[in-house]
């Protein structure tokens, strides 16, 4: 009898487990229509309120106090919230824990009975769905400390996630580079996703080596690694250390040499690239990036010759050349500016550049000179925070 009691409680506990998986609702709000003006929904930060905005003010005992709101609402899954009641109509609820990255909620409010009326389906349900933590490394750089010290490189990069995480967590991701101490690095923050760091006293040797760089996101709720690899050249190597493509916004080749360049010097007939004859250029420390505004796409060759000159008239001894792909550009739309229309005596023009699209649809919002007010309440002029109001 023991025996058979604790199978059918195992069998109770994996059936209570089992949730379904949280549908999006399909025109939920279509019966709230004369209650509800906007509402949190899509894609948020684990750290973000969830907000319901009315249409009109709650009852004054709510305002007062927000708690009593509570009982209208039912979170999926469960978690811990405080409420808070903004302008008497709007309801945020604001998680005192950050929520699970990569998961679907949903919050069931009664308006029939927050609002004290009677509606053909009472319970509205707004849901959301936090980001995924992930992260990648970008910007990863190395170059030369200062003009005065050629020999001694500073390593910098910046380690972007996908969410919201902690500064303290993050510099623990950073968990070797090369045979440097770890407590050497400086780290700068910004923003609550952007974190750049650095290293300096990189040492050139007699010969090139490599430094391996490796993050563990597991202090950051991601279970991966990332290792990758960057080569310090050698005592008085004057060459192209790496070349990197870019077709988006803009077609750039950017060339990074061990030295730093002579800003000066005009590299036409120094820099070739076998099938594209019109580029532009900038110099700037021991970069160059070449913007290549064409409709070339496919295998070419990057062709460097020697007498690029440093920073100090040292010419570079050795051509180079290097296999290179030339990606056709994603397709693209971009307006041009920060996409808000004002009327003028010119029309309503809306000026944007694409690329790879032979035509788009353009959505357009117009705001009601009678809204204009209500809209400048939560909004900048340029801003597009909750439209559906307005």
């Amino acid at each position: 009898m023991k025996k058979t009691s604790i199978i059918l409680l195992c069998l109770f506990t994996a059936v209570a487990c089992t949730r379904k998986p949280i549908q999006i609702p399909q025109n939920a709000d279509e019966p709230f229509k004369d209650f509800i003006s906007a509402y949190t929904s899509g894609m948020i930060s684990k750290s973000q309120a969830v907000r319901l905005v009315l249409k009109d003010s709650l009852p004054l005992s709510y305002i007062e106090e927000p708690a009593l709101l509570k009982k209208y609402l039912k979170t999926t899954p469960s978690f811990d919230y405080e409420l808070e009641i903004k302008r008497a109509n709007i309801v945020s609820i604001k998680p005192t824990k950050h929520l699970a990255s990569g998961t679907r909620y949903k919050i069931d409010v009664d308006i029939e009975g927050m609002l004290d009326t009677t509606l053909p389906t009472s319970h509205f349900p707004m849901v959301f769905e936090t980001h995924n933590q992930d992260f990648n490394l970008t910007s990863l750089k190395l170059s030369p400390q200062n003009i005065n010290k050629p020999n001694s490189l500073v390593l910098k990069g910046t380690i972007t996630t996908n969410d919201l995480a902690q500064f303290a967590q993050v510099k623990k991701m950073l968990t070797k580079i090369g045979d440097k101490p770890l407590n050497q690095v400086k780290w700068r923050k910004e923003g609550s996703r952007n974190f750049m760091f650095e290293i300096e006293n990189i040492a050139k040797k007699e010969k090139s080596y490599t430094m391996a760089i490796v993050l563990d996101g597991n202090t950051i709720g991601r279970d991966r690694t990332y290792e990758t690899k960057t080569i310090v050249p050698a005592i008085e190597e004057f060459k192209l250390s790496e070349w990197k493509y870019t077709s988006n916004p803009d077609q750039v080749l950017t060339l990074t040499f061990t030295e730093q360049l002579d800003e000066d010097q005009n590299l036409k007939g120094f820099v070739e690239i076998e099938d594209i004859k019109k580029y532009t250029y900038t110099i700037s420390g021991n970069t160059v990036s070449l913007f290549l505004n064409n409709s070339f796409t496919g295998n070419t060759k990057l062709k460097l010759f020697s007498g690029i000159k440093n920073y100090t008239g040292k010419k570079s001894k050795q051509n180079q050349v290097f296999d290179m792909v030339i990606d056709e550009p994603l397709p693209s739309v971009e307006i041009i500016g920060k996409g808000t229309i004002l009327p003028n005596s010119q029309g309503l023009i809306v000026p944007f550049k694409t690329i790879g699209l032979k035509k788009i649809d353009v959505d357009i919002y117009k705001i009601y000179e009678k809204n204009i007010l209500q809209f400048l309440q939560v909004n900048d002029i340029a801003d597009n925070s909750q439209l559906r109001r307005v």
